[in-house]
């Protein structure tokens, strides 16, 4: 009746390597965060897999991909048009410019955020505490600290706040870059979760705890862990294949005809209901 599925995609090389899925016997009424939720579990078999194959070669690229990702978030920071906020602040911490993503994310108006302050968006912030701040960031040039941001409906939310030294004219200013953290916030306590519950296995043991684990979070039936055993990615070989928690017998298909083919494109599928009646 339901399946959700994502691709097992190389994190080094971003060749695809299988797929996660899980289905259930019963129609899904909604969804609620499940495709982003098998992306990560996708990503951690990802990761294993990678392991498995050349432990020392996935350290070096992942050294290599987070330098990278550093380097390309310092130095993008000020683009205007990026979802990630952007703000242009002056010593007394008042607003001299901000991109469209703060009036968006926020929900103030550009013409009201340019009458506000640091202290209208952070209450918690005081102006002993901003000027320490400033005198710290000033001598370091970047500072990054975590804080609580309130919109315009007074909700208050975590955000990560990245703050740049800029001096113009002989000016000061603070270009900082304010990211929404409560998705991230979510992901690292189940990835957390993931990695208590598979510390001590590896390999084949790892693959049936993972996906165990996955129709627990879920709260579906049936979960499983693929790779391609061709080629062409048209035949896949299970990893592991759970009945919640009863270990199934791992078989080999052909995707065609199957959900599977579609997330063996490399694209996340997702069907609520009538699985069946798409894919007879």
């Amino acid at each position: 009746q339901a399946y959700i599925g994502s691709p097992i995609i190389s994190p080094t090389t971003g060749e695809l390597l299988g797929h996660i899925a899980a289905t259930d016997i019963v129609p899904i009424t909604e969804e609620k965060n499940q495709t982003a939720i098998l992306k990560i579990f996708a990503a951690r078999v990802a990761a294993e897999l990678e392991r498995m194959k050349a432990q020392n070669e996935l350290e070096k690229k992942n050294e290599e991909l987070d330098k990278r990702l550093n380097e390309i978030e310092l130095y993008n920071s000020t683009i205007k048009n990026l979802h990630t906020q952007i703000f242009w602040i002056n010593k007394n911490g008042e607003f001299i410019r901000v991109n469209e993503a703060v009036s968006l994310q926020s929900g103030y108006s550009l013409d009201e955020l340019m009458k506000m302050t640091v202290f209208d968006l952070n209450p918690a912030l005081t102006e002993t505490e901003w000027k320490r701040k400033w005198n710290e960031t000033k001598e370091l040039k970047q500072e990054i600290l975590e804080t609580e941001h309130r919109d315009k409906e007074g909700n208050l939310y975590p955000v990560e706040v990245t703050n740049n030294f800029i001096e113009h004219d002989g000016v000061g200013y603070f270009c900082s870059s304010v990211r929404d953290i409560r998705k991230r916030r979510m992901e690292e306590e189940l990835l957390r979760t993931i990695s208590e519950r598979t510390a001590s296995v590896t390999g084949e043991d790892y693959f049936r705890e993972l996906t165990k684990f996955v129709t627990s979070t879920l709260d579906v039936r049936f979960s499983m862990v693929v790779e391609c055993s061709d080629g062409n990615n048209t035949k896949l070989r299970m990893l592991s294949y759970v009945d919640r928690k009863e270990v199934l017998e791992n078989i080999e298909y052909d995707t065609k005809g199957t959900p599977c083919e579609i997330v063996m494109q490399g694209k996340d599928f997702f069907c609520a209901k009538d699985l069946e009646k798409s894919f007879p």
